[in-house]
C-alpha cells in the first residue's frame, strides 16, 4: 500500500476568490473590505473555542479560506 499524500498546506481554490467571499466580479474595493471583515468576524476560531474539535477544525478552516480570498483579491488590484 502507498502512504496517502500530506495535503499541500496553500489552498487551491476551487471557487474563485470572489464567490468565496459572495462578491461580484466588479465589487468595488469598499464592498470587498467591508464583506471581508463581516465574514472574517463570523468564522473567528475563538467563536468556536467552545464547540467540538470537527467544527473548530471547520471554522479554521473556512477563515483561512476567507483569508487567501481576500489576500489573493487585493494583490491583483495593486
Amino acid at each position: 500500500m502507498h502512504p496517502i499524500p500530506e495535503r499541500p498546506k496553500v489552498l487551491a481554490f476551487s471557487r474563485s476568490p470572489h464567490q468565496i467571499l459572495g462578491v461580484d466580479e466588479d465589487a468595488s474595493m469598499e464592498e470587498i473590505e467591508a464583506v471581508y471583515q463581516s465574514l472574517s468576524a463570523e468564522n473567528d476560531p475563538e467563536n468556536a473555542k467552545d464547540l467540538s474539535p470537527e467544527v473548530r477544525e471547520l471554522v479554521t478552516r473556512r477563515r483561512a479560506e476567507i483569508d487567501e480570498a481576500y489576500a489573493s483579491i487585493t494583490s491583483d488590484a495593486d
